[in-house]
């Protein structure tokens, strides 16, 4: 399987404005964890199995906290506890809409859709508007 860039950019996004940490009714902070299926019916656009392999990827990177369970060859529980930092400092370089079509486009030209990759041209993009916004260009 191949990871969708957009796939990750729109999940990443989904869950940062998802409610992972919340006071119950006791007045206790427990942490409600974002379930697969919800994600799956925020975002139709993309295949269930899509959906898993790329928070499976995202859960490698040490972008977010996964729990999962399978019951032999079927998964039976996922859930996105919570984005890590990590995720979070990659969800600031891909959530401007502009940023992330130049950054799609220049990975596009170059062939090259790795994470570190894309926020490496998503960095490099964010500094020269910031130069063209102070400069006033």
């Amino acid at each position: 399987m191949r990871l969708d860039a957009d796939c990750v950019r729109n999940i990443l996004l989904f869950l940062e404005s998802q409610s992972h940490i919340v006071t119950n009714q006791d007045g206790e902070i427990e942490n409600n964890g974002v379930w697969i299926s919800n994600i799956c019916v925020a975002l139709p656009q993309y295949r269930q199995e899509d959906v898993y392999y790329t928070l499976a990827r995202l859960d490698d990177g040490g972008y977010i906290s996964l729990s999962e369970a399978w019951a032999g060859d079927c998964l039976n529980m996922c859930c996105v506890n919570y984005i890590t930092y990590s995720g979070h400092e990659l969800i600031e370089k891909f959530r401007s809409d502009s940023v992330w079509k130049t950054t799609s486009k220049l990975a596009a030209k170059v062939g090259c859709f790795s994470l570190r990759f894309l926020a490496t041209i998503a960095e490099n993009v964010l500094s020269e508007y910031a130069k063209t916004s102070i400069l006033g260009n």
